[in-house]
């Protein structure tokens, strides 16, 4: 029997992470886990089926579709935020990048 996940949901992809949130560690992460250049991982293989929440939200039918589009817009909002915060104050933080 097979352990671990089938199946994963991300709400930012590889590109928000590059050019939202300038979080380089973070990318080195993805290039790290699925082994292949910034944004080339495959959305499936033989172990996990992956999906894009907008994409999900894409395809639902209204009223539920806006609805779950705002709540995208304000977990986006509320993320800039924090992006913000961590931007401000990453030069004088002990992460390692290496």
């Amino acid at each position: 029997m097979a352990r671990g996940f089938d199946n994963f949901y991300y709400f930012f992809s590889h590109e928000d992470s590059r050019d939202a949130f300038a979080i380089p560690h973070d990318l080195k992460i993805l290039k790290e886990v699925f082994g292949l250049e910034p944004g080339g991982y495959r959305k499936t293989n033989a172990f996990w089926r992956s999906a894009a929440i907008a994409d999900l939200v894409a395809v639902e039918d209204e009223p539920r579709k806006a609805e779950l589009k705002a709540q995208a817009q304000r977990i986006r909002d509320a993320c800039n935020k924090l992006s913000e915060t961590y931007q401000s104050s990453k030069s004088g933080n002990s992460i390692p990048l290496n």
